[in-house]
Order: structure tokens, then sequence, then C-alpha cells
């Protein structure tokens, strides 16, 4: 909502499932935790929310075969 509606550029939805899994990798048998994303875009700040959209997009590009390749 922050992202979107406030335009705030530092808003990071850390529980976000997309961004825990795509944090955690590949390999991982599931998802990471909140705080893990926050450590992990710590790096991106003041532009989390930009790090955000893009990791969605290229999750949404990639259609999600990172998950595929957990399960197999």
């Amino acid at each position: 909502m922050a992202m979107r509606v406030l335009r705030e550029p530092d808003a990071l939805p850390a529980s976000d499932l997309v961004l825990r899994k795509i944090v955690a990798g590949p390999e991982a048998d599931r998802s990471c935790s909140a705080q893990a994303v926050e450590a992990a875009l710590e790096r991106c700040r003041p532009y989390r929310a930009y790090a955000a959209v893009r990791l969605w997009s290229i999750a949404s590009a990639a259609n999600g075969s990172w998950n595929r390749q957990a399960a197999s």
C-alpha cells in the first residue's frame, strides 16, 4: 500500500511470499523469513520498493520456474 498510494520509495513488503521465495533461492525447499528479505534488500535502501517491483517482474517473467525446480 505504501509503495503505490503513498509513493514511498523505501517501502518493503518483506512478508510477501514471492520475495521470501526469491531471497531463499531456487534450491530452497521453503521460503525464508521476512527478516531475511529485509537483510537481503538492505543495500537497496532507500529504494527497496523499486527493488521489490523489479524482483516481482523477474519472477513473473520466469513464471515461477524456481518453484518448479525446488519442488523437483
